[in-house]
């Protein structure tokens, strides 16, 4: 593994930037007011439509100092939009022909659709290879392209931010049908809730997810989410990966703004549900590309010396409770030694100047363990 050249690098960053500052205005009425709205003791940014009285567009939170910066900005962003657009175009070309990951035509057509609609602004993230690809980018290290293909797109929010906006995102169906009509809404069984996945005839699947923070008796049960005019499928240990996340960019004509898990939350994530992961044919090759993607993450962040920022996130995971910590402790035997030994030694570092000593004890004890049932 390698850092990508600083040029790149900068490049890269410069159209993020650039990006997400399109993205921003492509969400705004060119009549568009701001203003600002409290809800629950927070404030957030808001734009009326002029034209649509009734319709107040979300923008997010007032303690986002890029959004603050974005709102300021608006109409000199707006003014040299056409400009901006051009040369996202042509940089954009460039780091693809420089080996940054990009998906195919029509994968990029779908998440271009998705954002359209305002997934992104109502603060869904993208998860998934498509976010994986995102962090070549983010954490500027040359990844494996090969942990990368895939044919869905998984899309999730959490269920209290869908209810708390107040606005609503543009069909994502009829999106998707504009791209290719094959696709159909699927739903979950005996339910007439919104759908919470969509396929069309090549097997293409986008789905909606949402974090399930209580009882298993919740898994298979799809939850109404208002904001999306759609259902999602409650998953355990979602509400982790989806915390906090980072701006990412798709590489796809001028560029696609989107939302992403740090590479961290995802790497850890991708642990977890390695280890749940019921092994068969299909769910094997499933759970080495899950292990494939976090090994080559803790291994950028080695790299980068980002060791403290991986191991306190792996810490917060560890904190959540005995079932966290089981599965955590056993992953560690299911990567590579070299990938483990970096995770391992970086949390022990960590927890030794943070006087945790139960996490010492508990590490090196698992470990023991693990080696003797030859785990």
């Amino acid at each position: 593994m390698k850092k990508i050249d600083m040029a790149s690098s900068v490049l890269f960053s410069q159209l993020s930037s650039s990006i997400h500052d399109i993205g921003f205005i492509d969400n705004i009425p060119i009549d568009g007011v701001f203003f600002k709205k409290t809800i629950k003791d927070r404030e957030y940014w808001y734009c009326k439509n002029v034209a649509s009285q009734n319709r107040n567009i979300y923008i997010g939170s007032c303690s986002n100092d890029e959004i603050n910066q974005r709102v300021a900005d608006y109409k000199a962003i707006q003014e040299s939009s056409m400009n901006i657009r051009k040369q996202n175009r042509i940089i954009v070309s460039s780091l693809k022909n420089l080996g940054f990951p990009a998906p195919d035509i029509k994968s990029g057509n779908i998440l271009s659709a998705i954002a359209d609609t305002g997934f992104f602004r109502l603060r869904g993230v993208l998860i998934g290879s498509f976010a994986f690809q995102t962090y070549q980018g983010i954490l500027g290290v040359k990844l494996n392209n090969a942990n990368m293909v895939t044919f869905d797109v998984d899309l999730a929010k959490f269920h209290s931010i869908s209810v708390g906006i107040d606005d609503h995102i543009e069909s994502i169906e009829k999106k998707l049908l504009l791209i290719d009509n094959s696709f159909k809404p699927i739903g979950m069984p005996l339910n007439d809730l919104p759908p919470v996945k969509f396929r069309n005839s090549e097997g293409f699947v986008v789905e909606f997810l949402t974090p399930n923070n209580s009882s298993n008796d919740y898994s298979g049960k799809p939850a109404k989410m208002p904001s999306l005019n759609m259902g999602a499928t409650p998953l355990r240990f979602l509400d982790f990966l989806i915390h906090n996340p980072v701006n990412g960019i798709i590489l796809h004509r001028s560029g696609i703004p989107v939302c992403v898990p740090s590479p961290d939350r995802y790497a850890i994530h991708k642990l977890i549900v390695a280890e749940r992961r019921i092994i068969d044919s299909h769910q094997f090759d499933k759970r080495n590309k899950d292990l494939m993607q976090a090994s080559q993450i803790i291994q950028a962040y080695d790299l980068n010396q980002m060791n403290e920022e991986l191991a306190y996130t792996w810490i917060e995971a560890y904190d959540r409770g005995p079932t966290w910590k089981e599965i955590l402790l056993k992953s560690f035997n299911k990567i590579d030694k070299d990938i483990s030994d970096i995770l391992k030694n970086s949390i022990l570092e960590v927890a030794q100047n943070d006087d945790r000593n139960d996490i010492i004890e508990c590490l090196n004890n698992s470990m023991s363990s693990l080696k003797i049932k030859g785990l």
